[in-house]
């Protein structure tokens, strides 16, 4: 329920859930710096290579929770107490029954109680059942399958180097575009993606499968048809082709460390659900059977045992994961927790909430409303709900599957601190460094041609998109079942917030574990157990690819440069045996830091901060520079290091912004009733008197990661300047900074000259390599033409003349331009057609039901699109033997007007259906109407990025120029026939 007077106030109706991001006690913070001293130290004795990796800004999440959750526990083997403050636990004792001030956490619970409903009356969180062995039989069954099928792939390896690597350069579209997906869309995308959005809100997870599908389309547009066309086995050897051998062993250390850090945080996500459907394991232990068997059948089979065991990963998971989070989306009511109903002395902050719950008149009328300063006269209905409360008033105004503000305002999570440059930064980094991803790019390599690389990078962003972000919408789902407003909730006694307005128990402790609980208690079983399937499979998809990437480099870039006996024979049993001891590394990793999606980060700021910059610098100069990639990469990664220990970080990844949302939690503050409980103004907390000792947050990181990449890009291009005219230093030929070539890969000088060459233009035979005349040459007559049809495409453009001269592999070919009068004048008749079509449709197609009228439409205009023209080729086709023939008189009008109105027809059709299917789409999901205000911008730009993206990939992006029938066959001119072979010949574009 929306409150009018919270949006006046530009309140979120985020649920009082008393968390904040990371929060812990504020007595801990000493102990925070404590344990970055340790880091520092541990820093020391590792390589400096790898030094930038334990203080990345994500590890720094995973070893805050780690030492602080240590040190909290010793804290309480030490005091055992619900209170650390003496004189606030004596208060307690002296009015609470059963409680003193010796009184210990264990005593409670032994008498069958716990600190937070001793001290502030909450109810201790209720058990839930342990999953029903199904659920682990299924996943069982799953894992087998998926390990059988990978082994069974060795048969196609046949010893050969270039099969186990990049599968022969043979891998279809659907391949690739299946298993580029299957390594975007890993359980960090998944489970870690609604794991963050169920402790904090949507846009903490979705910004996971935002910035991974991003790279994708960054790739599939700037780099994967010229890697495809590189002809190299790794990525690596890009690097090593321009910029010699010891750029090449810097870059595959860089990535394998990246790798090591992802394989960790899939192991984890993996390892994770068998933990949990089988309690008997260990989550370590489940973490180490997880990299066993997905190490046994990619070292067997390569990438072909990656490549189908992902499509068919894909296939099982994709279906279950997209199946689930649409029915837990259209299903689940409410989709996001509710207002509060409260409890005996609950007050509503406005008469819209009293009114909702027939609230009574409080007893005491000088209750302030903290957020507008009006009284709260107002509160819980005893009469109607009874004594014992209906939850625990943690949503003072009710939540929202998705509030559009938290990534646009620093407060727009009020009153919960908002990671806005965080959540930012993390786009920017799985967006950007991604694209030095060993894994994307091997499928690259391993594609077809060059156009089954761009289109697979592209149907893999879609799908991206498609199964990840709504599983950031079962955030909201999930806190309504696990969330503070149930009876599972646990809060941590010792704390207090002056902005909540509660001297104790303000900060919620989420369940590590929801999601999955959602899963085997929430949904159907069916679909929790096959959404589980799903996540298991994302796990392994990504982890097969990772041990093999890693395996792949090591023993190809980096033993070969170290003079080790390396030859082709040997090669496939090095990269096999070294994918062992990668394994072996992450699944430590993951031991020690069980947690889903910083470590994705951590990867990828690894290599966004050294590599990715000498890359684009590949294809994107004309004659790359040793020299530049090899300072930028040392910059980059120079300043990622300097920045991690100059900027301020206190370890909980929110900027410093000077509103008051942007304090810590503090400890307990009061023995007294909170600030907006119906008792006497002397029995409630006022915080101006007993103040809650909070810090405001100061933490940078994503700064660091945003910067670093920019020094290096800015090294590369000054340095590239300064060789503009020749090399700043002369390495010696055939050294360790000169190019070089790997078996398979074309030569650098024409590669070089090809970089601008387009994918049409490969596969024709007007290659500019192949033209006699110099460089200098060609280049002066492009020129001429380009500014030729400059001159005549103005000169035209307004005029009556039909055909405009145009560059056509630097020659001359006709272009119709229709005048610009004339095309207005259309527009407008069609606008009008359309219009007319529609309101006549609105009125008597189903005008009662939206969702039937929607899929009526959708569903008789494809008909018609399809029978229509399908009976046209038919019967032209039945003619074209006739050669001589001639048309009927009566058949051209004929059939020019009735086939072009009835696809105009089914045009409209496909068109109101697919618009009413938007705008009853969003009405599901957000529970408003997508034309009120406030809401078309967000669905529309919704429906707008998925058909831009969606055309895109399937090449298809003309086709917003004007109807379906613009981009089948019927055209004006294709009627223009005199003979039923030129008919025939126009009807057969239906098919292209």
């Amino acid at each position: 329920m929306k409150s009018d007077k919270v949006q006046n106030n530009g309140m979120t109706m985020l649920a009082c859930n008393t968390s904040s991001r990371f929060c812990h006690r504020n007595f801990w913070h000493f102990y925070y710096h404590v344990g970055k001293a340790v880091v520092v130290v541990l820093s020391a004795l590792l390589p400096r290579s790898s030094q930038h990796i334990i203080y990345s800004f994500r590890t720094r999440m995973a070893l805050t929770t780690s030492y602080l959750v240590a040190l909290g526990w010793l804290i309480h083997q030490a005091t055992g107490q619900c209170i650390a403050d003496e004189t606030i636990n004596a208060e307690f004792a002296s009015f609470v029954d059963g409680y003193s001030t010796t009184t210990t956490a264990e005593d409670l619970a032994a008498a069958g109680t716990c600190c937070q409903e001793t001290i502030c009356g909450i109810p201790c969180p209720e058990e839930v059942d342990a999953p029903g062995k199904g659920y682990g039989i299924t996943v069982a069954v799953f894992v087998a399958i998926s390990a059988l099928i990978g082994i069974a792939t060795v048969l196609c390896v046949k010893g050969k180097s270039e099969n186990y690597f990049v599968a022969g350069r043979s891998l279809p579209l659907w391949v690739v575009a299946a298993t580029l997906a299957s390594q975007s869309i890993d359980s960090n995308a998944i489970l870690g993606n609604v794991d963050l959005s169920y402790k904090f809100h949507f846009f903490d997870g979705a910004v996971l499968p935002i910035g991974l599908g991003l790279s994708l389309i960054l790739n599939g547009t700037f780099l994967a048809s010229k890697i495809n066309k590189d002809g190299a086995l790794t990525l690596p050897d890009v690097y090593a082709k321009r910029y010699g051998k010891v750029v090449e062993v810097l870059v595959s250390i860089c990535t394998i460390i990246s790798f090591m850090f992802l394989l960790a945080g899939n192991l984890v996500g993996m390892g994770t659900i068998i933990h949990y459907l089988y309690g008997g394991i260990s989550l370590q232990g489940a973490i180490w059977v997880s990299a066993v068997v997905v190490l046994a059948y990619t070292i067997t089979g390569g990438l072909f045992s990656v490549a189908y065991t992902d499509v068919f990963q894909a296939t099982i998971g994709w279906l279950g994961c997209i199946t689930l989070a649409f029915y837990m989306i259209h299903n689940a009511e409410p989709s996001a927790p509710p207002q509060s109903i409260g409890f005996v002395g609950y007050s509503y902050p406005d008469a819209e909430a009293c009114e909702l719950y027939d609230g009574v008149e409080c007893d005491n009328q000088d209750i302030v409303n903290a957020v507008d300063g009006t009284l709260r006269t107002c509160c819980y209905n005893e009469a109607k709900y009874g004594p014992d409360g209906v939850d625990n008033g943690a949503y003072l105004y009710a939540d929202a599957p998705v509030i559009g503000a938290a990534m646009t305002k620093a407060d727009g999570l009020t009153p919960f601190p908002n990671a806005i440059v965080f959540n930012w930064a993390t786009i920017f980094v799985l967006g950007f460094g991604n694209l030095a991803a060993l894994d994307f790019q091997a499928r690259c390599m391993a594609s077809k041609t060059p156009k089954v690389a761009v289109m697979g990078c592209f149907i893999a962003a879609c799908l991206t998109f498609l199964v990840g972000i709504p599983f950031s919408y079962l955030g909201a789902i999930t806190r309504t079942f696990y969330g503070p407003d149930t009876a599972r909730a646990s809060f941590e006694t010792d704390t207090c917030s002056t902005i909540l307005e509660l001297p104790t128990c303000a900060l919620w402790n989420p369940d590590s574990l929801a999601f999955l609980k959602l899963l085997t208690h929430e949904a159907p079983p069916v679909l929790g157990a096959w959404c589980l399937v799903g996540i298991v499979a994302a796990s392994m998809s990504t982890c097969d690819g990772a041990i093999l990437a890693m395996g792949t480099v090591f023993s190809h870039n980096i033993m070969r440069n170290l003079g080790c006996c390396v030859t082709p024979k040997t090669l496939l049993v090095i990269a096999r045996v070294a994918s062992i001891p990668f394994a072996v590394g992450a699944a430590a990793i993951a031991s020690l830091h069980k947690s889903t999606g910083y470590l994705l980060v951590v990867a990828f700021d690894v290599v966004l901060a050294s590599v990715v910059v000498p890359l684009f610098g590949c294809f994107y100069t004309k004659k790359p520079s040793p020299l530049a990639a090899l300072l930028s990469i040392l910059a980059g990664a120079t300043t990622r290091v300097i920045l991690e220990f100059t900027l301020p970080k206190d370890g909980f990844l929110i900027a410093p912004f000077n509103k008051p949302e942007f304090m810590n939690v503090g400890t307990a503050a009061s023995s007294l009733y909170p600030s907006f409980f119906d008792q006497p103004i002397e029995d409630r907390w006022d915080p101006s008197t007993e103040q809650c000792d909070e810090v405001r947050f100061n933490d940078w990181s994503g700064a660091d990661s945003l910067i670093s990449p920019v020094v290096g890009l800015f090294v590369f291009v000054f340095v590239q300047f300064l060789e503009r005219n020749g090399p700043l230093i002369a390495f010696k030929e055939g050294g360790l900074f000169v190019g070089y070539l790997k078996e398979g890969q074309g030569d650098l000088d024409k590669t070089c000259e090809k970089n601008e060459e387009s994918d049409s233009e490969r596969g024709q035979g007007g290659d500019y390599d192949t033209q006699q005349d110099g460089d200098a040459g060609k280049e002066e007559r492009a020129w001429m033409l380009l500014a030729l049809r400059v001159v005549d495409v103005s000169k035209y453009l307004l005029s009556d003349k039909r055909a405009i001269p145009t560059i056509n592999k630097l020659g001359y070919s006709p272009l119709g331009v229709t005048p610009i009068p004339t095309q207005v004048a259309i527009g407008v008749a069609t606008a009008s057609y359309w219009r007319g079509m529609w309101y006549i449709l609105d009125d008597n197609l189903f005008p009662d039901n939206p969702l039937y009228s929607a899929v009526a439409s959708l569903g008789l205009g494809s008909f018609g699109l399809a029978f229509i023209q399908g009976a046209i080729a038919r019967q032209a086709d039945y003619y074209a033997r006739k050669e001589t023939a001639k048309l009927p008189l009566y058949y051209k009008p004929i059939a020019r007007f009735g086939t072009l109105y009835c696809v105009a027809t089914s045009c409209v059709l496909v068109w109101r259906g697919a618009w009413m299917g938007w705008d009853i789409a969003y009405e599901k999901v957000s529970k408003e109407s997508a034309t009120d205000r406030g809401h078309l911008t967000r669905s529309g730009i919704g429906s707008h990025v998925v058909a831009t993206l969606g055309l895109l990939a399937f090449g298809r992006f003309s086709s917003v120029l004007g109807p379906p029938a613009k981009v089948s066959i019927l055209e004006d001119l294709a009627f223009k026939a005199t003979t039923w072979q030129q008919y025939s010949k126009a009807a057969k574009w239906f098919f292209k």
